[in-house]
This record gives structure tokens, C-alpha cells and sequence, in this order.
């Protein structure tokens, strides 16, 4: 009895998984979810500039990286997972990496734009391309 339901429960998680693997909605998530990211660390930068924090070097050059360059990375990462579906697994990595970096600073687009490039980085890694059987119709 408990081994049906650890079966069904196995076939339902399979199911749900494989409409993650069907399609590329994992690059629409992470593009509006760097976007978000964008749009809420330019503002954080600007603040800082204004307020005199930008002025020291260190907070400077970590600032301007997890406010401008780990969102802009992230806008590729979801661009190239659009034009080439081989690259998935590097830019679903690329794409939760710069959000982990971009998270301390711009709280990661107020954490929502954070948590959607996570979830179009792992739906792009668990991304399966259909399988298409190569029937040339010659059996010899």
C-alpha cells in the first residue's frame, strides 16, 4: 500500500516536472525577473551616489556590481537562453548565480525579481529538449 503511494506520489512529481522540460517559459521567468532587478537597483544606486556612500572605494566597486552589472548579466543570461536552447543548463546557472550576487545590496530586486530568475534558472536547467527520432526512412 505505502509503495502505491510512494509510486503515485513519484509519477505525479514526474508529471509536473516534465511540463518544466516542455517548454521555455524559464527564459520569460528570468527575464522579468532581471528586469525587476533592474528596475529596483538603479534606483538603490542612485540614493547612494546622493548620499555620500558611493565615496569609498570598496563600497563603490561592490555596489556598481550588485546593482548594475549581476542585473544586466542577468538580462543576457535570459536573452541568450531565448536565441540558443543549447546553452540552458550554463545560463539557468549563470542566471541564479547573479542573483545570489545581486541580493545583498538591491535585495535582489525587493527578493521578487530574485526568486523569479531562481525559478527560470532551475526550470532552465531541468529544461529536456524533446526528443525527435531521426527517421530517414532507409533501414538498410
Amino acid at each position: 500500500m505505502a509503495s502505491e503511494r510512494a509510486k503515485s506520489a513519484v509519477k505525479s512529481l514526474t508529471v509536473f516536472f516534465s511540463h518544466f522540460r516542455n517548454n521555455r517559459d524559464a527564459a520569460a521567468v528570468m527575464l522579468v525577473g532581471s528586469i525587476i532587478t533592474l528596475l529596483v537597483s538603479i534606483p538603490i544606486l542612485y540614493i547612494s551616489i546622493q548620499t555620500g556612500h558611493f565615496q569609498q572605494i570598496n563600497n563603490a566597486i561592490f555596489e556598481s556590481v550588485t546593482d548594475v552589472v549581476s542585473p544586466v548579466v542577468e538580462v543576457l543570461a535570459s536573452i541568450l537562453l531565448f536565441s540558443r536552447v543549447s546553452l540552458h543548463r550554463s545560463m539557468g546557472g549563470l542566471g541564479i548565480l547573479m542573483g545570489i550576487i545581486s541580493l545583498p545590496e538591491s535585495e535582489g530586486g525587493l527578493l521578487i525579481g530574485f526568486i523569479l530568475v531562481v525559478i527560470g534558472g532551475i526550470m532552465s536547467i531541468l529544461y529536456r529538449e524533446p526528443y525527435i527520432a531521426n527517421n530517414t526512412g532507409n533501414n538498410h
